[in-house]
């Protein structure tokens, strides 16, 4: 798993296609690329324990093949495509409702160039009846400088497009259009595209401090929407998730409207797409809900039928197309004719009359569930007594102070979200529960985190009582020199203990020796070797209990107490306490919640 995108058939970074500069799990319906680093990477849902509902993927899957054709395979543009957009040309003046259209993107994200080769001819159809907001999503340094996902020549291509918008509203998008035509060469190729424009104002606008001080407004509505993956797109304050195509912004769009404007009569009808959805339940991870949701965005004329595993036509359905999992989404052959269709066709494949797309799912209804007090797979043995539930977190030893190992790098953000999901869990249990952070035995971004980890490591190994308290505040703003004060850490102690750690497992001669890194990537970082390899951690955020490691788990703190209440002997009465359901951001801060794409996001090779 690689940070780059939840969105993972994976931002979908993970829900729909997006760019994230963070990492994303590999497994959406619609891709994203995300902000903050490298490719992310979700990991496979094998465990028989999986406190979230399984987090599909119907859209990430034409990823690569959107980022080849998007980026790589366009002719390189010769001059405006087009003359006006919203507020001009033959946009629609039938209605004098309006509806409001939020796109946050970056400008050499081939699926944030994607929404906007979509959305540009339904703003010259209805433009009028349209509040377009385009705005960008960027890392602001402060002083001028910015951190984009694909480096400076995004944050000049996100720079000059804002010099464009505000100088020429009415014909900005033209430009833009005319880039994306030939994204690698953004922001150099905008003079050649910006034909009809004030080119005098923009130039002065994109060389000087203006431009800068556009971006560093502009960045804020991201943050303040916590707009991570590119696109993030909102319809009329809504989260949009549908298609992406011009019918599929015209259609929803249309749909807003109470009085809608002479162009929504042209839409075509939606394709009727039949499709079965083969169920068990009996698995406590096979929610489909969020999967239907991003699948309805892309065949609006979805028919959807429920099957029963547990049922006589169920089983003999299961058994008929020679499934091995479960859950099962099953299309009619109608889907081909459908819009849709080209953005999962390389994950379906024929099982009898149908389609089956492949969404990861790995529940074998023929398996021992092993806390059911049944003989589910008719072996004579029940539950625990079954050799295959071995390493089940229900059949695991329970302790009088219950194990916890939760794995993490310090900057990943997804590591950093589930941090902020124990904490509570930590402070309510106190030492009723053993509850460490440890690390993930390589890093991902860079020097400054392996140095965070050493530091990390020493104070919650020497200055324990000091722990919990630098750890919340490093995970406001990941200001550890701040914290350090803060929480009056002794800085003498804590530099020989990083100093002896850091000879004892070599992380600076290793960091220096690009030959030993991981992939030649990442470095490594061993402290916590010996515990990866013995649970299998492979990225950012792992977790184990009383030596069993949790391969699925929500990040939130109700689902991560009632975890670690399982490995009690005797569960105390803090088990019984109510904490917030509702998952914390990824990265650091603690004011947002995270959207439902993160759920099974990580930070990994």
């Amino acid at each position: 798993m690689e940070e780059d995108n939840k969105e993972p058939m994976d931002s979908m970074e993970a829900q729909p296609v997006v760019e994230q500069p963070v990492e994303t799990k590999t497994e959406t319906v619609i891709p994203t690329e995300k902000v903050e680093e490298p490719k992310a990477q979700v990991k496979e849902t094998k465990s028989k324990f999986n406190w979230k509902p399984y987090a599909y993927t119907a859209a990430a899957i034409v990823a690569l093949v959107l980022v080849y054709f998007l980026f790589f395979n366009n002719p390189t543009p010769t001059g405006s495509v087009v003359s006006d957009i919203a507020g001009t040309g033959t946009s629609d003046l039938t209605s004098a409702e309006t509806v409001k259209l939020d796109f946050y993107v970056m400008s050499q994200c081939p699926y944030g160039t994607q929404v906007e080769d979509g959305i540009y001819p339904v703003l010259q159809k209805i433009g009028n009846n349209v509040d377009f907001n385009l705005n960008f999503i960027s890392t602001d340094l402060g002083n001028g400088e910015f951190k984009s996902l694909h480096g400076e020549p995004e944050t000049k291509g996100n720079i000059v497009q804002l010099c464009a918008a505000k100088y020429n509203p009415d014909k900005y998008m033209d430009m833009i259009i005319c880039q994306n035509k030939d994204a690698r060469s953004i922001p150099d190729n905008w003079e050649t595209c910006a034909t009809g424009l004030d080119v005098a104002k923009i130039k002065s606008c994109y060389e000087g401090d203006e431009g800068r001080e556009l971006l560093s407004e502009n960045v804020k509505l991201a943050e303040a929407v916590k707009a991570s993956g590119s696109p993030t797109i909102f319809l009329n304050d809504m989260p949009y998730q549908g298609g992406r195509s011009e019918t599929d912004f015209l259609r929803a769009i249309c749909n807003e409207f109470t009085d809608k404007p002479e162009a929504c009569s042209s839409i075509p009808a939606p394709v009727k797409v039949p499709v079965v959805i083969l169920n068990d339940k009996r698995c406590g991870e096979c929610d489909t809900t969020q999967l239907l949701g991003q699948l309805k965005g892309l065949f609006p004329g979805m028919d959807v039928k429920f099957a029963e595993y547990t049922t006589e036509d169920g089983k003999k359905l299961y058994e008929d197309l020679s499934l091995s999992s479960l859950p099962a989404v099953l299309f009619g052959s109608e889907i081909e004719k459908s819009e849709g269709y080209t953005q999962v066709q390389s994950y379906l494949q024929p099982v009898g009359d149908y389609l089956s797309l492949n969404i990861g799912a790995a529940w074998d209804p023929n398996k021992e569930i092993c806390d059911n007090d049944i003989d589910d797979n008719k072996d004579g043995n029940v539950d625990c007594d079954d050799s295959s539930c071995a390493n089940d977190i229900s059949c695991m030893e329970k302790k009088d102070i219950p194990e916890v190992e939760v794995f993490v790098m310090s900057h990943c953000p997804y590591g950093t979200q589930t941090e902020k999901g124990i904490l509570p869990v930590m402070e309510l249990l106190g030492k009723k529960a053993d509850i460490k952070i440890k690390f993930v035995s390589y890093a991902m971004h860079g020097e400054t985190e392996l140095d965070e980890q050493l530091l990390q490591h020493c104070i919650q190994e020497e200055q324990n009582d000091k722990w919990l308290s630098y750890l919340k505040c490093f995970l406001k703003d990941g200001k550890s020199d701040v914290c350090l004060k803060e929480v009056d850490i002794d800085t003498t102690k804590s530099a020989e203990c990083v100093k002896a750690t850091d000879k004892e497992f070599k992380v600076k001669e290793l960091f220096a020796d690009k030959a030993t890194w991981q992939g030649g990537r990442f470095p490594q970082f061993n402290i916590h070797k010996v515990e990866n390899d013995l649970y299998g951690i492979r990225g950012s955020p792992g977790l184990a209990l009383n030596g069993v490691a949790i391969d699925s788990f929500g990040r939130d703190p109700a689902t991560l107490l009632d975890i670690v209440c399982k490995g009690f002997k005797e569960e105390p009465s803090e088990c019984s306490e109510t904490l917030t359901s509702d998952a914390p951001a990824p990265g650091f801060g603690f004011d947002a919640v995270a959207s439902a794409n993160t759920a099974d996001a990580g930070c990994g090779a």
